[in-house]
């Protein structure tokens, strides 16, 4: 996958003060903006339903299992939540 930034200051050089405001912050890719819009929204289907399954997860937010399983477990080596319990009896807490 390609990802294009492109670089504030020649795009203000070509299109004048009009441009700045648009690149004033856009220090994260469209990629990593929807990981972390994403990774909210789990993080708020677990405070509210703690012992929801992965497949009810994808579910919900129209995810694949597999890619609801990728956001946990990035959440989890973040220390965002943790997962206690058996796996099918368990339940998700939120640590932060």
């Amino acid at each position: 996958m390609l990802t294009f930034r492109a670089d504030p200051a020649q795009l203000v050089e070509a299109f004048g003060d009009a441009a700045r405001p648009l690149f004033a912050d856009k220090s994260l890719t469209t990629q990593e903006t929807t990981q972390k819009t994403v990774q909210g929204q789990i993080v708020a289907v677990l405070r509210q339903q703690p012992t929801t399954t992965r497949r009810e997860l994808a579910k919900q937010l129209g995810l694949s299992p597999d890619g609801v399983k990728y956001h946990l477990d990035k959440l989890r080596a973040a220390g965002v939540i943790r997962h206690v319990g058996p796996t099918k009896s368990g339940h998700w807490e939120v640590l932060k």
